[in-house]
């Protein structure tokens, strides 16, 4: 449990469970933030989507949720952090979104902070993302985080990469 904000928080591994919450993040996010993190206007997903979001393989991913309770016990779902490794484990594709709500407030950086040290945890080699040029917000996060920033191979986007072993630095 953390406190965020002067409200509790849990952050913890995304649940069949969280299908509802995880559409209603999705449903909540305004057209520019669907864009930045689907580099799409999706602004909601299938069930199936949203099935395959919320029973992973936890083998070679993680989703990690912030949840918050309201006075009625309801949760309801202020960000998600996710990775998908690859086989050998040497390199996790990571993506991130937070509410508009809860954004410019810390909690980007407390999920990304979380699954960066997941990652490490699990022995990976290397986390990469991938966001539009225009997201300056998630490049300065990144950056802040110790990833290297470079122009993307597609047209307007920046690769994000963090090194997580001693010997992948070189």
């Amino acid at each position: 449990m953390w406190i965020w904000q002067g409200r509790q928080l849990l952050i913890r591994p995304i649940r069949p469970e969280d299908e509802t919450t995880l559409g209603d993040l999705i449903a909540s996010l305004d057209a520019e933030d669907a864009r930045m993190r689907f580099f799409g206007t999706m602004r909601s997903l299938p069930r199936s989507q949203l099935a395959r979001f919320t029973q992973i393989d936890y083998d070679r991913e993680m989703a990690l949720v912030a949840i918050e309770r309201d006075s009625d016990g309801l949760e309801r779902s202020l960000g998600e952090v996710r990775v998908v490794a690859d086989p050998d484990n040497a390199v996790a594709d990571f993506a991130i979104v937070v509410r508009l709500k809860s954004k410019g407030k810390g909690l980007g950086r407390l999920l990304l902070q979380s699954i960066v040290d997941y990652s490490r945890s699990r022995g990976t080699g290397e986390l990469r993302g991938e966001t539009l040029a225009g997201n300056l917000r998630m490049q300065h996060l990144a950056k802040d985080l110790g990833f290297e920033l470079k122009t993307g191979t597609d047209i307007g986007t920046v690769d994000l990469r963090l090194p997580l072993r001693e010997h992948d630095r070189n």
